[in-house]
């Protein structure tokens, strides 16, 4: 039997969530699924986990940089244990909250990998099986992924995407960053504070090179003056681990460079997450690194489809 809705969401990030609630509220038969968590990547390992661990971090800084007010902490140290159960239980709740929210709009939670069979009716792979379903009208919101460099895989200990540098595996002596976007540059903070020596690494000519040129010239002033090395216009040529370390070498400004370090960021962009979801075989567009293309009203290439968020570009 195929359930049949309004409206079906893909992806219960903080676009997905919220358009299901007023749909809902609205009167429509809503229904949202979701392959992972709750709360998409912003509440589970992007933005609000990292600003977790950063006022930690702040607060760590803060206090020693208080000694010119006369005010002396000494010995100041993070419990790295008590940081990551304060990141989790930050995360827990807020997820609780968003699970609440739906469930108090009266939109239908479905768990599972979504894909299209025609612009009407998508089918929902889970571990307990394939379910179809239909609806009058969708919205993709399905979110970004870290995209990962051709040269070096992450393996989730010494060669790390943002997804597991939050969950601070540990804490490494020497640590390298590359791309200075809003992710890296947040992770560099954190770990720098906890005691890493970190070295950013970023291919245009600026850190928070999308922003504006003076809160980028501002945030480079800052990171220097936490001692975070930051090289701009310098391009990764190649990386490899050896011996538990891994190998960078770059081209700077200044020539060719070689540095080891005990930990790699990969922050170098998302990609969409627009793969798996048979967006061809129905006709919805996307342009030539996968975002779906939409117009002012986020709609699609397909008049019932809509797409909202990272996924939109």
């Amino acid at each position: 039997m195929t359930d049949k809705f309004k409206l079906v969401v893909i992806g219960a990030g903080p676009g997905g969530y919220v358009a299901a609630v007023r749909a809902s509220q609205l009167g429509l038969k809503t229904a949202i699924i979701e392959k992972e968590y709750l709360g998409g990547v912003c509440l589970n390992w992007g933005c609000i986990p990292s600003k977790a661990l950063l006022y930690v971090t702040e607060l760590k800084r803060t206090l020693e940089g208080a000694k010119r007010l006369g005010l002396t902490a000494d010995n100041i140290n993070i419990d790295i244990d008590k940081l990551k159960k304060h990141k989790n239980d930050t995360i827990k709740r807020l997820t609780g909250g968003v699970k609440i929210l739906l469930e108090k709009a009266g939109v239908e939670i479905i768990s599972g990998q979504a894909s299209f069979i025609d612009n009407n009716k998508i089918e929902v792979v889970s571990e307990s099986g394939n379910l179809q379903i239909e609806s009058e009208n969708f919205i993709i919101a399905a979110g970004a992924s870290p995209f990962e460099l051709p040269f070096i895989s992450t393996d989730g200990r010494i060669v790390v995407d943002a997804r597991a540098a939050i969950d601070l595996p540990f804490i490494p002596e020497n640590m390298g960053v590359i791309g200075a976007g809003p992710i890296g540059l947040e992770m560099a903070t954190v770990y720098n504070t906890l005691g890493s020596k970190v070295t950013v690494i970023e291919l245009l000519d600026s850190v928070l090179p999308t922003l504006d040129s003076d809160i980028s010239s501002a945030t480079d002033r800052a990171l220097k003056k936490q001692g975070i090395e930051i090289y701009t216009s310098s391009k990764v040529s190649s990386a490899y681990k050896s011996n538990n370390k891994v190998m960078v070498e770059m081209e700077t400004p200044d020539g060719k460079k070689s540095m080891s370090f005990d930990m790699l960021l990969i922050s170098a962009g998302m990609k969409p997450n627009s793969s798996g979801l048979n967006l061809d075989k129905i006709g919805v567009k996307t342009d030539k690194r996968g975002f779906i293309e939409v117009g002012k009203q986020m709609k699609s290439s397909v008049s019932n489809i809509f797409a909202i968020g990272d996924v939109a570009g």
